[in-house]
């Protein structure tokens, strides 16, 4: 009695917010125009799944532009699977989901990746994904006080302690290891503008790995329309006026939480992370935290920089629609060969 169709984003509006209503009451109208609506940073589609006339389900694929070496593609973002609780058997969802990995031929993606919660994993690799692995999360300390007076129960001492460990923290070996070029100057803007144009044009950053575009126009979309969050931004410039790279980033719970890095080539990585480091402890935060998937040498100079890793709970996975997926030196079934952030997932 299942079945899926594709939906038309211009008459079916209104039923996919319903969908939404009945299982991620979080999602908004506004969130509707964000993604699919007018507002949208290139294509979108959704698919229903079906019981006998009634609508109990919808997944959704954001076409992304990446850059894969030297050449640009197309690929899809799986995102806002949802299926009612009566629905939620495997074959069903199943269903709905080869609907959207079906579709690569049509829309013209070479692969599909998404981050799956736990629930979700087994869905995806039932049809057809493969695990890249899990995301990293970097964090470096700035101020001590947000731990210790969670073991310290005494605000007299706590604040003694504290102003011992954060005086530790500042002068680290790592924080002064790995010195801002002369010229470079960090600073807050409010808008992106053509330089990043020209950072994402001209970056030799993770070369050669998959990266997803990162225009001024695409980044606009992405953060200052955001509808769920307020984003800041932190450019670091050089001496002629050109982007070394920026930060994107919001505060949570006292924490600079970098959704997006981007720098002009791996020399200006430390300079951009210093920088950007030293603009969070002036404001007063905790600790800057950095998720990412991309190679190896990106958490090496995040280790040198006084940063801590563990994994992440999220994983990521990508499904290629032919055999080329099979192949162990297919750079699409790689965690080395991609650059993935918060600026990638779905939200």
């Amino acid at each position: 009695m299942y079945s899926t169709i594709r939906a038309d984003l211009a008459v079916d509006r209104r039923r996919i917010i319903d969908v939404w209503a009945r299982n991620r009451p979080h999602f908004s109208e506004r969130r509707f125009e964000w993604i699919y609506g007018n507002e949208a940073n290139g294509a979108s589609a959704v698919w229903f799944l079906r019981a006998g006339d009634e609508t109990v389900g919808a997944s959704a694929l954001l076409v992304r532009k990446v850059g894969a070496g030297s050449l640009a593609r197309r690929l899809g973002q799986a995102i806002d699977l949802v299926v009612d609780p009566a629905h939620r058997s495997l074959g069903p969802a199943l269903a709905l989901q080869r609907a959207v990995t079906g579709s690569c031929g049509e829309l013209g993606l070479e692969a599909v990746y998404a981050f799956p919660n736990a629930r979700a994993d087994a869905l995806l690799l039932r049809s057809g994904y493969s695990i890249l692995g899990p995301l990293d999360r970097w964090t470096k300390p700035l101020r001590s006080s947000y731990k210790i007076d969670s073991i310290v129960r005494v605000p007299a001492l706590a604040r003694a302690a504290a102003a011992v460990v954060d005086v530790a923290l500042r002068i680290a070996p790592a924080n002064w290891a790995h010195r801002s070029a002369p010229g470079l100057v960090g600073e807050e803007v409010s808008a992106f503008d053509r330089s990043f144009d020209d950072l994402w044009s001209g970056s030799r950053f993770a070369a050669g790995s998959i990266r997803g575009e990162r225009s001024a126009a695409f980044l606009e979309w992405r953060f200052t329309r955001c509808p769920q969050r307020d984003y800041r931004i932190f450019r670091v410039r050089d001496p002629r006026g050109s982007l070394a790279g920026y930060v994107v980033w919001h505060v949570a719970n006292d924490v600079a939480n970098v959704a997006d890095l981007f720098v002009r080539d791996e020399g200006a990585f430390q300079a951009v992370v210093g920088l950007f480091a030293r603009h969070a402890r002036r404001a007063g935060l905790s600790a800057v935290t950095f998720v990412y998937l991309g190679p190896e040498s990106i958490g090496r100079h995040l280790a040198a920089f006084g940063f801590f890793h563990r994994p992440d709970e999220a994983k990521v996975t990508v499904f290629r629609p032919d055999a080329a997926s099979r192949d162990p030196g297919d750079p699409f079934v790689r965690r080395d060969d991609w650059y993935l952030t918060d600026v990638d997932r779905d939200v």
